[in-house]
């Protein structure tokens, strides 16, 4: 039985397969572990060593393990760090636990029990990857935040039939899954988790709950590292179509098997490196390129990425965890933020000086003129001589981004002016609030300004068009502050 009330709006609806509001149905979990677990571990196959150990996850520092007793037959057998491919465990709740990359001490060196402390990069939970170099994943899926907002589609279309007596029946039915790439090494899809209620009473709909997933499909098995770093490449994307950095959630990995077979599933747990954020950060916060919107080039967008990824993750890095951060000083950020636009401006664009030729011929002249005690310290001189400054860069991607446009070139020279000086006199002399540069009082909107900066030049390298990039960047309610003729805070006519 259904509510006159729900029925016509929710029906309408779930009929169009589109969201215009969300009443109850959307709902975030997020990657953690709720209690640890206890249990026994060993690190060998056959278990010739079983010790009783307590696992436990955060999303900040990771997973640690620490144990009671000694992993070596002998346990006098120490010294220094132990490195362990695979720590095998069974939890006292029955779940099977794999700990992948381990790293830590066993504290031997006094009479008694030992007791060891083990990090680990990665946490299977569900099962018992045996070797973590062998190709056995098939498949992932995970959820990333805001990403059924981005959507912006229902998982079930909806049809209801009306009995003379007022009541109706309601059928759902699931679209299936919404694909997104097909690429010769991987394929990306949606695929809506739905609960519909049995037995509602009144009010069903309002009860219906649904969650969209991001699937990755691999051509070839993979490696469980890979299908990790396949989920965090995804995030970096999906934080530029919604230009604010976003997490992984609730994520999961499939080997081979039927369907059935509730061995092949499990869940998969590894440090952020930084806190979630709070849903109160991001009010304002608007998609600058929802699926609404990219659609059609989505598949084109995401084959892109992925060739791109391999060279820009480690700015993208930066740039996530200087966002994040709460105990960062901003001039902190300010330095992460220039660290993560170099890397990624590197990445993007090769800016020489002179042409490549021309200025190994200089190199040669000056090298062939100089006594020998002074040929390595040229070489060092000029191994990166021809690669453009920051201030070139920064210049470029003004000029690239048409964020020229926005700033008269007088204020573009000195916030770019600014910047290079901070930069230079915190990485040289420890120097921060100097008349010439950043100051304490407009740090935070030149932070905004890199951030903006960095966005836009990945924006452009994913396939958005140069004369579309700056009205969607201004849906960004911190970006469209900028953009909006406010700038920053020390105006130059």
């Amino acid at each position: 039985m259904l509510l006159e009330k729900n029925g016509d709006a929710l029906a309408t609806m779930l009929r169009s397969g589109r969201y215009v509001d969300r009443p109850s149905i959307y709902f975030v979990l997020n990657m953690k572990v709720k209690a640890p677990f206890q249990g026994y571990f060993h690190v060998h196959e056959p278990e010739t060593v079983q010790i009783a150990g307590r696992v436990e996850f955060d999303v900040m520092s990771g997973i640690r393990l620490s144990t009671i007793g000694s992993f070596h037959q002998n346990d006098r057998l120490s010294g220094g760090e132990q490195r362990w491919d695979c720590i095998h465990g069974s939890a006292t709740n029955g779940r099977l636990l794999t700990l992948l990359d381990c790293r830590g001490h066993e504290d031997t060196s006094i009479p008694g029990i030992p007791e060891g402390s083990f990090s680990s990069a990665c946490m299977l939970v569900g099962h018992q990857h045996f070797d973590s170099s062998v190709p056995k994943i098939k498949s992932s899926a995970f959820r990333v935040t805001f990403l059924d907002e981005w959507l912006n589609r229902s998982g079930v279309s909806y049809e209801s039939s009306r009995t003379e007596h007022g009541s109706f029946t309601a059928t759902h039915k699931h679209q299936g899954a919404i694909s997104l790439h097909t690429g010769s090494r991987l394929k990306v899809s949606i695929w809506h988790h739905t609960t519909t209620p049995m037995f509602g009473g009144h009010d069903v709909l309002r009860k219906f709950k649904e969650q969209a997933y991001l699937n990755v499909e691999y051509v070839e098995l993979t490696t469980i590292e890979q299908a990790r770093e396949d989920m965090i490449m995804l995030r970096d994307l999906f934080s530029l179509f919604m230009s604010t950095p976003i997490v992984v959630q609730d994520a999961v990995v499939y080997i081979e098997g039927e369907k059935e077979d509730e061995g092949r599933r499990f869940e998969i747990y590894f440090p952020l490196g930084y806190e979630y954020p709070s849903h109160e950060e991001h009010r304002g916060q608007y998609m600058v390129l929802p699926f609404d919107d990219i659609e059609s080039s989505v598949g084109d967008m995401i084959g892109r990425w992925v060739d791109l990824y391999p060279s820009v993750k480690r700015g993208i890095s930066f740039y996530h965890e200087s966002y994040f951060s709460r105990t960062r000083h901003a001039f902190q950020k300010f330095t992460d933020y220039v660290f993560s636009y170099e890397s990624t401006n590197r990445a993007l664009h090769e800016m020489e000086r002179f042409p490549t030729e021309e200025y190994a011929s200089l190199r040669q002249q000056i090298m062939a003129r100089l006594e020998p005690k002074y040929t390595d310290f040229m070489n060092g001189v000029l191994a990166y001589a021809n690669e453009a400054t920051l201030r070139q860069r920064l210049k470029a991607s003004f000029i690239r981004t048409e964020l020229s446009t926005v700033f008269n070139k007088k204020a573009m020279n000195l916030h770019i002016d600014r910047v290079v000086n901070a930069r230079n006199n915190i990485v040289h002399y420890a120097e921060i609030n100097n008349n010439e540069n950043v100051s304490e009082e407009n740090v935070i909107e030149y932070n905004m300004l890199l951030r903006l900066i960095t966005v836009a030049e990945l924006l452009l390298a994913i396939g958005v068009p140069q004369s579309d990039l700056l009205s969607r960047l201004k849906r960004n309610s911190n970006f469209g502050f900028l953009l909006s003729g406010q700038t920053l805070t020390t105006k130059v006519d």
